[in-house]
């Protein structure tokens, strides 16, 4: 039913968008062919400022209805767009020239456009046609794989969860998100935008390319452009639906109800002293019953539809264009209690009146995401116990200390009582207006403004499923936490062109002020006269509330100078100057240069004819980029004025005010220095293309914190600028693109290599821990590794020699409560005893390379697109191999039955039970986590010419993709896609920042298999 109202809303939208009619002329027929003479098929015929339109059919063929005096336009991917008008013959053939100025490219660049052959730093570059492909929700999906330099961190499957994108390594232990620029407003993510409004992205790596926009910049920019219907005559309307289903791509080996049961027993068996009788669980027993069977993977996960609808109208004439779009995307997940709705309107406009222009941009996007983080914790159901029990408040089961031992949980089952859900609803929005004073000297003025709100609500109602923490409430509670947030940008700018001789440059200056405020909110009630009643007014007990409210704001002064001799040397000097109200007066401002050069070779008369290289260009550059990623006030003091201190002989409360929070005025911007140096090489007229680069980025005064003595009265760390990081890495991107009659291709590819170190952490600095509990430590980072790097002890075996063991229990070298079967583990400073100096860097999840290329071919009316990405050299931190191996808490793997005996010295485990600490941190939970995958393919079908125009219509296109259609690994868990996160209910202290818990997995959720059947259709 949902489906279908859907559809209807959808359609009668798109039906009263088609106000127009057809005028029936002559008919126009001919052949379209490449220099070769080849026929082309899927060539588009369009009638100037029209909607009419055809595409020519597998021999090149073509008819279309025109009066005497229509355009027609001929346009084809790769070759240049030629038009010809309709006069007394009623044949137009047309030869297609190949558009061999790839390098003449318009590139979207800071303030500005570009030609791609004047550039002088590194930016990568996406475009529409290659951005459609894929059907995802987050369009920062559609970078993963596609850009050397850029990796893209999901934190798995779940329904509209939040994806990281990291350019050229981490390089800041705050935040090393870079900007996003869209449309021309300054944003932190892009992740309300719907993928196929965008029309480009553009990033922007180094310093040279970035350093226009200072201290934003220092983890570099992301420029994206979304439609905006230029170039464009006439009306056109396109619609498009897709529907399919997610699936579980692996499914892990659990026990079943009765081989858990007897692990229990033996276990209890094995602990049992000799001469004693075992004391034997009931509930594994003779209350085992033993038709239950318990499996999460059968009661958590299943297959789950997606569908997207999107309909857009685009057009223009006589100065002016538009384009409106409007979409519907509705993603269930394959985890119980998750889902994703998201509905986005945009709507753009340009006019263009000579000298004068203006343009508007205005996005909607309101999501409603339902969270599941707990499904899979630790001591969650087990298999012996039916996954419902009526009789307990709430209806689900769970274990009991009396039968099994322990209490436990079920967190699938609390996962369905809770109502968790976050709602968001954010508008984007900018005009800018440009006129032309005289030839060459342009000034324009940008007004932005971002209007973002969202509510973070939890209901958990009155449950009980046993005794243990967080498994049971006799009062339901309600907490809501709430943001608003206000982005208020003008800019101004003037631009001056010039071109004489053989000398052309370009002057850039501008000046801009932006004002963000931030307003939270935080709402905690219990107590309600029923489950029913969700409102907080309704709540009996206030138990927290509170909010506060931070304004931040940014002055800039910039400019730039883009000069070229003979098109043959290029230079580009920036200079930006920031004003930040984050740093205190003496501090506030900082200055950032960056210049770049580049020499394209082929364009010297040694090299101009050469049939071989038909490009050949070095480039160089460096540049210094700010960062002023920290709180706000962070320079000034905080003071408590409800402070009561006991003073004199009568021990009297006197009133008083405290400081609970230490400043360091001192505070000044992060910096990071990059040098880039790159060559861009074209051969055979640059069917094939590569582009390599090497860059060195290190980032310095990074703000650290720095741990006081309590006695100061506050244990709150004070920031400073003390360390710094390194990245330098290289990048290669290659592509190849020909065709072959009828068959046209193109395979493109990128690899990147990094390496990230920690030079510094500053004086009286302690290397950073964090871990999933407050009593372990999993990431470290220190000086000579890399951020948050894993931890811990080296597992080198179990002991199987009990002179073996008594020798190490002597000198300090095993655990003091070791047997036979419990690990050993490496004396890696080999000092003689086993203690915190033995734990060592085990890995990171930071890849030593990654890579990803992609394969797009069409054959008459047919298309095929293929994404392919992998990483190597990169580890992940099981955290669930502790719950799913060594804790009976939980039902466990089948692997767990591989545990170590005295029949059995060669087991992966230890030995079940005992006192050791084998489930510490160690090697024994990292994993490699290298993977390659098929991330998505899709086949299209374009109907032919001659039908489209039977059917009255512009184009209809049929399609199926399948994404993750398979993945190479070596990886244990249910995928090997982690990227940063945290669960709710295990975090760290006091560390928080979700940075220092990349690459753990703390069951992340898993990364379905997507099918989907779409159409296309356009008028």
């Amino acid at each position: 039913m949902i489906m279908k109202k859907k559809l209807t809303f959808f359609l009668l939208l798109t039906i009263s968008l088609l106000g127009f009619s057809q005028n029936r002329q002559t008919t126009i027929q001919g052949t379209i062919v490449d220099e070769s003479g080849v026929p082309l098929a899927g060539v588009n015929v369009l009638v100037k400022g029209t909607i009419n339109g055809t595409q020519t059919d597998f021999d090149g063929n073509y008819t279309i209805q025109a009066s005497s005096g229509d355009v027609l336009t001929f346009s084809y991917i790769g070759m240049k767009t030629q038009s010809a008008t309709v006069g007394d013959n009623s044949t137009i053939n047309i030869t297609m020239q190949e558009d061999a100025a790839k390098l003449d490219e318009i590139v979207v660049i800071g303030y500005g456009t570009q030609k791609k052959s004047d550039l002088t730093g590194a930016i990568g570059s996406l475009s529409g046609e290659g951005l459609d492909k894929l059907q995802v929700a987050d369009p920062s999906q559609l970078l993963l794989g596609r850009v050397s330099g850029v990796r893209v961190e999901s934190v798995g499957g779940s329904p509209g969860a939040p994806t990281n994108i990291v350019i050229r390594g981490v390089s800041s232990l705050t935040n090393s998100n870079p900007l996003f620029v869209i449309d021309g407003v300054f944003t932190d993510n892009m992740d309300f935008l719907n993928p196929s409004d965008i029309k480009s992205v553009q990033i922007l790596k180094d310093a040279s390319a970035a350093a226009i926009y200072g201290s934003r910049a220092a983890n570099g920019v992301i420029i994206v452009t979304t439609n905006d219907g230029k170039g464009r005559d006439g009306m056109t309307v396109d619609l498009e639906v897709s529907t399919g289903f997610q699936s579980q791509i692996k499914k892990l080996d659990w026990l079943t109800g009765a081989e858990y049961a007897q692990l229990r027993n033996e276990q209890t068996i094995a602990n049992t002293p000799d001469g004693q009788t075992p004391l034997l669980l009931p509930g594994f027993n003779e209350k085992l019953d033993p038709t239950v069977n318990t499996i999460i993977d059968d009661i958590a996960i299943s297959s789950a539809p997606v569908t997207n609808m999107s309909v857009r109208v685009a057009g223009g004439g006589e100065g002016i264009s538009y384009d409106v779009s409007a979409n519907w995307l509705d993603q269930d997940g394959i985890i119980v209690a998750s889902d994703f709705d998201r509905k986005t309107f945009r709507a753009n406009m340009n006019i263009n009146k000579g000298k004068f222009k203006l343009s508007e941009s205005l996005t909607f996007t309101s999501t409603y995401r339902n969270k599941n983080t707990i499904w899979n914790l630790g001591n969650n159901i087990l298999p012996t116990i039916p996954f419902r029990n009526p009789d307990n408040d709430g209806g689900f089961g769970g274990a009991n200390l009396e039968d099994h031992g322990f209490d436990g949980s079920n967190h699938i089952g609390r996962a369905l009582l809770q109502d968790r859900h976050e709602t968001k609803d954010n508008l984007l929005g900018n005009v800018n207006a440009s006129y032309e004073i005289i030839e060459g000297l342009t000034v324009k003025a940008n007004l932005g403004l971002q209007y973002f709100v969202s509510s973070d609500y939890t209901f958990t109602p009155t449950f009980f499923i046993s005794d243990a923490i967080n498994a049971n409430l006799d009062e339901a509670a309600l907490i809501d936490r709430t943001t608003k947030y206000v982005n208020l940008l003008g800019e101004g700018t003037i631009n001056y062109k010039k071109t004489f001789n053989k000398h052309a440059f370009e002057l850039l200056g501008g000046f801009t002020t932006q004002k963000t405020t931030t307003n939270q909110g935080l709402i905690w009630v219990s107590g309600f006269p029923s489950n029913d009643i969700r409102q907080a007014s309704a709540a009996s007990t206030l138990v927290q509330t509170g909010g506060t409210e931070a304004v931040n704001t940014l002055i800039s002064t910039f400019g730039r100078l883009n000069y070229n001799f003979a098109e043959k040397y290029f230079i580009t000097a920036t200079i930006r100057r920031d004003g930040s109200s984050r740093f205190s007066e003496e501090n506030r401002y900082g200055v950032f240069p960056s210049i770049g050069a580049s020499w394209i070779v082929t364009n010297e008369d040694f090299l101009s004819d050469n049939s071989l290289i038909s490009n050949l260009k070095l480039r160089a550059s460096y540049g210094e980029l700010g960062s002023q990623s920290i709180g706000d006030y962070a320079f000034i003091p905080v003071l408590n004025i409800n402070s009561d201190a006991v003073l004199g002989t009568g021990q009297g409360r006197t009133s008083g005010v405290s400081q609970t929070v230490f400043a360091n005025p001192n505070l000044v911007w992060e910096t990071t220095k990059t040098y880039n140096l790159g060559v861009d090489l074209g051969l055979f007229n640059n069917k094939l293309t590569l582009t390599a680069d090497y860059f060195d980025k290190q980032s310095e005064d990074i703000l650290v914190a720095l741990n006081i003595p309590p006695t100061s009265g506050t244990t709150i760390p004070v920031a400073q600028n003390a360390a710094e990081i390194q990245n330098k890495g290289l990048e290669l991107a290659t592509s190849y693109s020909n065709s072959f009659g009828d068959f046209n291709f193109n395979v493109s590819g990128n690899i990147t290599f990094i390496n990230n170190e920690v030079l510094s952490l500053g004086e009286n600095v302690a290397p950073i821990t964090a871990g999933p509990n407050s009593t372990s430590t999993v990431t470290r980072t220190d000086v000579g590794g890399e951020v948050a790097a894993y931890y811990g002890y080296v597992v080198t075996g179990t002991y199987n020699d009990q002179n073996e063991l008594d020798a190490d229990l002597a000198a300090g070298l095993a655990d003091p409560n070791a047997q036979l079967g419990d690990f050993r583990y490496e004396d890696t400073n080999n000092d003689g005893i086993l203690d915190l100096e033995d734990q060592t860097s085990l890995g990171s999840y930071i890849p030593e390379f990654e890579y990803g290329f992609s394969i797009d071919a069409q054959y008459k009316n047919f298309d095929l697109n293929m994404i392919f990405n992998g990483v190597a050299g990169v580890e992940i931190w099981n955290a669930t191999r502790q719950a799913n191996l060594l804790s009976l808490n939980s039902n466990l793997l089948r692997d767990a039955l591989d545990f170590w005996t005295p029949e059995n010295t060669d087991a992966s485990l230890p030995r079940i039970g005992g006192g050791a600490n084998n489930a510490r941190s160690s090697s024994f939970y990292v994993e490699d986590g290298s993977y390659f995958r098929l991330r998505n393919i899709q086949l299209g079908y374009s109907l032919p010419a001659k039908t489209i125009e039977k059917l009255k219509l512009r184009k209809l296109r049929i399609y199926g993709s399948v994404q993750n259609l398979f993945t190479i690994t070596n990886y244990s868990g249910y995928y090997p896609e982690i990227g940063r996160s945290r669960d709710d209910e295990n975090l760290v202290v006091p560390n928080t920042n979700v940075l220092f818990f990349a690459g753990i997995d703390q069951s992340a959720y898993p990364t379905p298999r997507t099918m989907i059947m779409g159409i296309q259709i356009g008028f």
